[in-house]
């Protein structure tokens, strides 16, 4: 389990991509709090969680909102007593870059797995790198 000892916080995870790595981070061992407005979705995504190797809690709030992003920020110190700022940080600085191609489109596993990467310990010797996750679509 590469995420045993780590914490995250997903903004946006209650869809799309924020939730495939709220999920796959959760399944790999870590503790996952997911962000996002959707409290109906949040929900549904802490059930679909359930009996995975780490943790998944939720968080309701609109990230435009200081105070929710400050909430959320608190909310995972008091659960888990800490933040991850290194795994969020190394996210960050790496970055990931998206395309899609016309003929088929990518699926938002496919950028959870690229974010756990660079997120893992695998990645620590990474630095300044870009990774196009497209499906070889920028190839032609």
């Amino acid at each position: 389990m590469r995420f045993k000892e780590n914490v995250a916080l997903i903004v946006g995870g209650a869809s799309g991509m924020g939730k495939a790595t709220a999920l796959q981070m959760a399944k790999e061992g870590a503790s996952v709090v997911a962000f996002d407005w959707q409290k109906d979705k949040l929900e549904a995504l802490k059930a679909e969680a359930a009996g995975l190797s780490g943790t998944l809690e939720i968080y309701a709030g609109n990230v435009n909102d200081e105070g929710a992003r400050k909430g959320a920020v608190s909310y995972m110190k008091e659960k888990y007593g800490k933040m991850d700022p290194e795994g969020i940080g190394l996210f960050y600085k790496n970055g990931v870059n998206v395309l899609r191609g016309e003929k088929q489109l990518g699926y938002a596993q496919d950028i959870a797995n690229a974010v756990c990467f660079f997120l893992s310990e695998e990645a620590s010797f990474c630095c300044g790198a870009e990774l196009t996750v497209d499906g070889g679509w920028c190839a032609y």
